[in-house]
């Protein structure tokens, strides 16, 4: 199970990730695409894309709002225990980043 902003997002045996709601409880939706159980699951910083890791050997892409997969990536000879999601800064956050600090 991983937590993110308002929603909350699990990984399961049955080869499917489930995402709820975590300020209701509500049940969003059920993510479909791996033909193994599901390990592992992590969120981009933006909490828009998540990836998923298999026993399948691939990672998935999945785009939060539009419900759906993005990516499919296989590659891996073996089952994929772990993953991350690296999104970099877009160049507004860049930006605000170099600014120096008003002391």
């Amino acid at each position: 199970m991983c937590i993110r902003d308002r929603y909350i997002i699990s990984a399961s045996f049955d080869k499917s990730l489930k995402l709820w709601d975590g300020f209701d409880g509500k049940f969003i939706a059920t993510f479909r695409g791996h033909v193994g159980p599901v390990y592992q699951v992590a969120w981009s910083a933006d909490s828009r894309l998540l990836v998923s890791g298999s026993k399948d050997s691939t990672l998935k892409v999945w785009d939060i709002k539009m419900k759906k997969l993005m990516f499919d990536l296989p590659g891996h000879a073996d089952e994929v225990y772990t993953c991350l999601l690296y999104t970099s800064p877009s160049p507004r956050d860049r930006q605000k980043s170099r600014m120096p600090s008003s002391a």
